[in-house]
């Protein structure tokens, strides 16, 4: 069982060693998440969400489940995360979602395997945020090797 990392700390460590650009924002609470550890998606992928429709292609698609959840989408967004094949535990875990002035960054963690025999699966995981026109920003930390949060998917602002 690992111990349960701070992103917070993850990202003070990395700032100060000039890896990472995420101190000083301004924490944003992820309304809701949802995963599907099997949805048969074999792609790395980040996306924004900004409408119901979308939203509902993409909730059934990933096999998220039967009824598509309502979204305010005028007050909030989904970010969608396809990790592509990953072994099991590698699992995305405790996302946080920071606020700047030009961004919001959104930051995993997950364990890289100590060994290759475990089962392969295609994670989704779709987080509900406030919504935002900011540039997004997806960064992960392995809390196997403890380094700096590294970028994922930077999205440009919406216009």
């Amino acid at each position: 069982c690992a111990a349960k990392i701070d992103l917070c700390f993850v990202y003070c460590v990395a700032c100060a060693k000039d890896r990472c650009a995420g101190c000083g924002g301004r924490e944003v609470k992820i309304e809701t998440k949802w995963n599907n550890s099997k949805c048969g998606v074999n792609e790395s992928a980040v996306r924004r969400l900004l409408d119901a429709a979308t939203f509902a292609r993409e909730w059934t698609r990933l096999g998220l489940g039967d009824e598509t959840p309502k979204i305010d989408f005028s007050s909030s967004m989904a970010i969608v995360i396809l990790r592509g094949r990953i072994h099991d535990s590698a699992r995305t875990r405790d996302p946080r979602v920071l606020e700047f002035d030009d961004r919001v960054e959104l930051t995993y963690s997950y364990m890289t395997p100590k060994c290759g025999n475990e089962d392969l699966l295609e994670e989704c995981v779709v987080v509900q945020i406030p919504r935002s026109t900011k540039k997004l920003v997806v960064r992960a930390f392995d809390e196997v090797r403890e380094g700096a949060a590294y970028v994922v998917a930077t999205l440009d602002p919406v216009k």
